[in-house]
């Protein structure tokens, strides 16, 4: 019934603080962006997040990282990866996807060595393989961490089937 959609409470979502007379709930945090806010509340509702919800709210976050940077903003662009969610971009081509896939893999698996403020992730040989990329991809992977997250220190290990079996960083 759409006469049910006017007795719902309004919720105002906004990084602006001038911005709290809209809705009887009102989410108002200047430090983080819409997509980040949109996110943490929908996992305080324990709401799933479909691919096609991940994806627009992964670009959300992403665009919007030189704006509004959080400590959690990282988790929540990997659990977004994890759940399906895909970077676009505007370049066409299978090169391009190819990157982008070794990119989002890299993500999937990144972690954060607290002591040391260092963030690593790891890929296998058949990670770097299942995507149809190869090593040469990796530079793409590493600028765009370090230009995008703007990480205090980054470190990409992976496997190389080389004889004998090599990792390399």
């Amino acid at each position: 019934d759409i006469d049910s959609i006017y007795q719902c409470a309004v919720i105002n979502i906004s990084n602006k603080p001038g911005n709290e007379n809209y809705g009887e709930v009102n989410l108002i945090d200047q430090k983080s962006s819409l997509s980040e806010k949109v996110v943490l509340l929908l996992e305080t509702a324990q709401a799933e997040i479909n691919e096609k919800a991940a994806s627009f709210l992964l670009w959300g976050i992403a665009s919007s990282l030189k704006s509004f940077k959080t400590p959690q903003a990282l988790g929540i662009i990997k659990k977004l990866v994890q759940e399906g969610g895909h970077f676009y971009s505007n370049r066409p081509g299978e090169e391009s996807r190819r990157k982008i896939a070794l990119f989002e893999k890299t993500i999937k698996n990144l972690c954060l060595w607290k002591k040391h403020n260092l963030y690593f992730s790891a890929l296998s040989d058949n990670d770097i393989k299942d995507i149809g990329s190869t090593s040469s991809d990796l530079s793409f992977v590493v600028e765009k961490m370090k230009n995008l997250f703007l990480l205090p220190s980054f470190v990409l290990f992976w496997e190389s089937k080389s004889s004998p079996l090599t990792v390399k960083g």
